[in-house]
């Protein structure tokens, strides 16, 4: 390459190209598996004061008696995905746990990651 002090001209000792003329080489991404999205906290508690509606209207009792707000909070935050973990909840016993633990769980299930 020279240069001359008395012009501004460069000479350049290669072929000048278009950008769009140079080609990358194609990588192929790696096909992603498919993950379940996990369902928000106020998503999972309204599943699950549908499935209280819904116990509410068959068994003739009101929907606080079936499961209160307070419980359905509380399996939003933890997400049991045990009938073990699911009898920890304050206000759920053995009884509803028995009764409506299945149900229950898998609602849960259907929201975690």
């Amino acid at each position: 390459m020279s240069l001359s002090n008395n012009d501004n001209t460069t000479d350049i000792p290669f072929k000048a190209t278009r950008i769009d003329q140079i080609r990358k080489p194609r990588i192929e991404p790696e096909p992603v598996p498919e993950l379940k999205k996990s369902i928000s906290r106020d998503d999972l508690i309204d599943a699950l004061k549908k499935f209280r509606l819904e116990k509410s209207i068959a068994e003739g009792e009101p929907e606080f008696i079936v499961l209160n707000n307070l419980v359905l909070i509380d399996i939003a935050d933890k997400r049991p995905q045990t009938l073990e973990a699911l009898k920890e909840i304050k206000g759920l016993g053995e009884y509803k746990a028995a009764q409506y633990g299945a149900e229950i769980l898998a609602i849960t299930r259907e929201s975690h990651p």
